[in-house]
């Protein structure tokens, strides 16, 4: 995969990836859910930060 140097964008581009993003991140954090606090400790049961959890899915799911 090649990495350097990045592709332009024009304009237009980069506004379609940045509405795909954020249409990502309402569908794993609906109404105002993205405002909370964040992580505050690990979640019994998945021993890790569930909001770290989601927004890695966020992530993977806008760059697949």
């Amino acid at each position: 995969m090649k990495t350097f140097p990045l592709q332009s964008l024009t304009l237009i581009e980069a506004q379609q990836k940045q509405f795909a993003l954020v249409d990502t991140i309402c569908r794993h954090f609906p109404g105002a859910e993205f405002l909370t606090s964040g992580d505050l400790g690990l979640t019994p049961g998945l021993n890790q930060p569930r909001i770290t959890q989601r927004v890695e899915q966020v992530l993977a799911d806008a760059f697949h």
